[in-house]
């Protein structure tokens, strides 16, 4: 049996790839108390496809991203209870020209906490942040933070118990969410989770 080749076909399929790539994102910096912070020192560092989505929602990666759960930040960075810290998510870097996250890439953001003892395993996370859809304005958390050059605010609970804390971000991509992975892995929705490490 003879397979036709389409060279036109082949480039769209490469295209359709790198575009797909291109729209992914990770959490890249964050400031705490006023001092800006990157990868490593509070944020869990990533792999080299450190934008790429957790896709299976019963994976581990779901928990801090890919190598996120086996992997430590160099330091525990402090920050006052009650303090509005802001996480900043990227493609590829903080640059002016940078995408943050491809337009089409419509979903919520949400930020949660656990205590570091649990390194993010079992009934131990709670939501402290969660922006999903306005109606009014026909937006997603994901064109405000696009819009705001990756930047996003969060006011950590005023009350919370001292100690040390996983403070996980997560953006979920649903412009797949049509059909559920399970039915079929190359869709689904695209979670993009990351931890950083706080006391």
């Amino acid at each position: 049996m003879k397979v036709a080749f389409s060279f036109g076909s082949a480039l769209a399929l490469f295209a359709g790839m790198a575009s797909m790539a291109n729209a992914h994102t990770y959490l890249s910096k964050l400031t705490l108390d006023g001092v800006q912070e990157s990868e490593g020192k509070c944020i869990r560092p990533y792999p080299p496809n450190r934008n790429f989505p957790v896709k299976d929602p019963s994976s581990t990666d779901l928990t801090c991203g890919t190598g996120g759960v086996s992997n430590t930040a160099s330091e525990t960075c402090p920050v006052e209870a009650g303090s509005t810290i802001t996480v900043e998510w990227h493609h590829d870097n903080d640059s002016p020209s940078d995408d943050i996250i491809d337009g089409s890439h419509l979903g919520p953001c949400l930020v949660y906490m656990a205590p570091l003892e649990s390194n993010g395993s079992g009934d131990v996370w709670f939501k402290i942040f969660e922006d999903g859809y306005d109606a009014s304005s026909g937006t997603w958390c994901v064109d405000k933070i696009r819009s705001s050059g990756g930047k996003l605010d969060v006011t950590l609970p005023s009350d919370i118990k001292a100690g040390d804390y996983l403070l996980r971000t997560e953006i979920i991509a649903l412009h797949e969410s049509d059909t559920d992975y399970s039915v079929n892995p190359a869709r689904g929705a695209q979670y993009y989770p990351n931890c950083a490490q706080l006391s």
